[in-house]
């Protein structure tokens, strides 16, 4: 399969739903995303693939629950050191810190809701190499 090439503000839709481990991907600014976080978390529950942008360079994804662990049981687990746990409200309040676990450190971080996993802010790098292993498009970042 050919590699994708997405720009800010561009979305797949109508995707084959014959290829379950193709998401709808939407592409946004970091910044837009912690603006209107309870929309995009909402969006995230809802299925939706979010790939964020920082500078200009794809930094995070984020991803609904259900396919991150249907993803790992493929892939693998990460280890224990790059996994972390932040509450909704503290990940937008400390979005740039959040953020950076991921960018710089390779963190995988579970939001978390009341005590129940909402939505994973995973390295785009991971994201990639891990939807391109579930038959998923190339993605170029």
């Amino acid at each position: 399969m050919g590699a994708t090439t997405l720009t800010r503000g561009s979305r797949t839709s109508g995707y084959d739903p014959a290829m379950a481990s193709t998401p709808p991907l939407r592409i946004t600014g970091a910044r837009e995303a912690r603006d209107s976080w309870a929309d995009t978390v909402e969006r995230v529950t809802a299925g939706e693939h979010q790939i964020l942008l920082r500078n200009a360079a794809a930094t995070a994804v984020i991803l609904p629950p259900e396919w991150y662990a249907a993803a790992v049981q493929q892939v693998g687990e990460p280890p224990m050191k790059l996994r972390a746990l932040v509450a909704v409200a503290s990940a937008r309040t400390n979005w740039s810190a959040t953020v950076r676990m991921v960018e710089d450190d390779g963190k995988h971080v579970l939001l978390l809701r009341h005590a129940t996993g909402v939505a994973y802010l995973v390295p785009t790098q991971w994201y990639a190499q891990t939807l391109e292993a579930l038959g998923g498009p190339r993605l170029n970042f």
